[in-house]
């Protein structure tokens, strides 16, 4: 595509386009400022002649369409904040804006990714997922200053420099969850040219032997467990909505209400786990965690907190789609003051060490900001040193870094200090957010995947007085769609409490529930 040399530019808030130029903008740009080009909606609908006719939107541009406009001072930084119509997102559901900012400018921009390459930021949005205010309109955070030159024939105009543009940035939908690939007809946030029929395998998988085998298991009198655990306990995230769709055509009943009906307790929470599939399942589990009266604090916070940004661009779109509720409010109405802006930063999704996260390609896994850690320690001494502690800040640092980063901080926390920085935590802390706070350090104090803590919590649930089969099943279930990563949890269970995790959970389990969690336990 080639782009213009000029770009028209936004006045001031407030001030008349004659206004524009002149005075208003004194610093003339240097030489090799780069300004942003524009952006591509070749199926907006937008309301404004001259952009439909276009084909785009400048970056920066108060276009006609965008609608109206307010000026706020963020952090000591002018922003505008425009109301945009949903018109305007592209094909692939996509919105450029300019940067510059953090995501943290609004709880509501969960889904903002930023790109430090081209100093973009781009909004990964789908209708249903789109934060509402008033109609169909999408907050942003738009600097008012946008690097550029006016064109020769505005007042006070001066001959633009050469232009210089950014190379397109690859920004990756998100295709897998919890490690597990997803079927296309089941990912969120694909666009439709991209979406695949239930009933197509995209993975060689055929699913007429097990359609056969679960039937002849639930047919008559009594239901044979054994063969419905051999058909669904090895089943790929990928291979369970061909397999429902096979079902359904073969004998026209649904397959996860079969299995609802035909089985009971807990061995159906294990396979009709499995059978909702990563994301299913977790939308499952955290609406029923947050419905009703009172909360479960633990489904909360291991489904939403340290979890990637792809991750929770999905979670959320999904959440969504099949609840038709915001997950963003249906949490906030769930929490407290300090735990509930705790998560509204986990919930934005943003590694401030590592912006994009895994959703821009070459971000993640990089190495780590030495400077930052360093910031991040001294702030944290600082919020926790026992006199009128700053636990907002605290969890601000601790929601809003990567797995790499976090496992760096408490490293050199520990050298510092002589003091885990878990353990700091959990004395200036207490309730959910400190449970919280935890569970985000520990998914990167041994490892950077989680490993460790996830044995940990695996051997919580079983430990003590009782076993939690709720959390067991939950825990085992969603660590289990990654076969490397499950490996490495049950590899870490043996190195810390010497004794296989198969052989505790023969030993706190019983019958086809222990034998559904034993088959999850040997895909290996």
């Amino acid at each position: 595509m080639s782009y213009p040399n000029q770009y028209p530019q936004q006045p001031p808030f407030g001030q008349p386009p004659q206004q524009q130029y002149g005075q208003q903008y004194p610093q003339q740009p240097q030489p090799g400022m780069a300004q942003q080009p524009p952006f591509d909606i070749p199926s907006a609908r937008a309301t404004c002649p001259a952009h439909r006719r276009a084909g785009r939107v400048m970056a920066g541009e108060e276009a006609d369409c965008w609608g109206t406009a307010v000026s706020l001072d963020f952090f000591g930084m002018t922003v505008r904040l425009l109301k945009v119509n949903t018109e305007l997102l592209r094909k692939d559901n996509t919105v450029p804006l300019p940067a510059h900012l953090s995501s943290t400018a609004l709880p509501h921009l969960v889904n903002m990714v930023l790109l430090p390459q081209d100093n973009t930021a781009l909004l990964l949005l789908k209708d249903n997922m789109v934060p509402r205010l008033k109609g169909s309109t999408v907050v942003l955070l738009l600097p008012v200053n946008v690097h550029g030159a006016p064109p020769q024939n505005q007042p006070g105009g001066f001959q633009p420099q050469q232009q210089q543009y950014y190379a397109p940035v690859q920004v990756a939908l998100p295709r897998t969850y919890l490690g597990a690939f997803l079927h296309p007809s089941e990912n969120p946030v694909l666009p439709p040219n991209e979406k695949a029929p239930s009933g197509q395998s995209v993975d060689g998988y055929n699913p007429a032997h097990d359609v056969d085998q679960i039937h002849s298991a639930c047919k008559g009198f009594g239901t044979n467990e054994a063969k419905v655990t051999a058909s669904v306990a090895p089943l790929s995230a990928a291979a369970i909505p061909p397999l429902i769709h096979a079902y359904k055509a073969r004998h026209g009943t649904d397959l996860v209400k079969l299995l609802e009906k035909e089985l009971g307790g807990s061995y159906e929470d294990v396979i009709v786990g499995i059978m909702r599939g990563p994301l299913g399942g977790d939308v499952h589990w955290l609406h029923n965690a947050m419905k009703g009266m009172g909360t479960n604090e633990k489904i909360v916070t291991e489904l939403l907190i340290g979890r990637p940004p792809s991750s929770l661009q999905l979670l959320r779109a999904a959440f969504q789609a099949q609840t038709n509720k915001s997950l963003d409010q249906f949490v906030e109405s769930e929490l407290s003051y300090k735990t509930k802006q705790g998560f509204a930063v986990a919930l934005m999704g943003d590694w401030k060490d590592s912006p994009g996260g895994d959703l821009v390609a070459g971000t993640a896994g990089g190495q780590v900001n030495e400077t930052m850690v360093q910031q991040d320690l001294d702030q944290l001494k600082k919020a926790m040193r026992g006199i009128d502690d700053d636990e907002v800040l605290v969890a601000s640092i601790i929601f809003a870094r990567s797995p790499n980063h976090l496992n760096r901080l408490q490293a050199l926390y520990l050298t510092s200090t002589r003091t885990p920085l878990t353990r700091k935590v959990k004395a200036h802390f207490t309730g959910h957010l400190q449970s919280a706070l935890v569970y985000a350090l520990e998914g990167a104090k041994k490892d950077t995947n989680g490993a460790w803590r996830d044995a940990k919590y695996i051997h919580k649930a079983m430990d003590g007085a009782g076993t939690d089969d709720k959390m067991l099943i939950i825990r085992i279930v969603r660590a289990h769609w990654d076969r490397p990563r499950w490996k490495m949890v049950q590899q870490a269970y043996e190195h810390k409490y010497k004794v296989a995790m198969h052989t505790r959970v023969m030993k706190e389990t019983s019958g086809d529930y222990r034998d559904g969690l034993l088959a999850i336990l040997n895909l290996l």
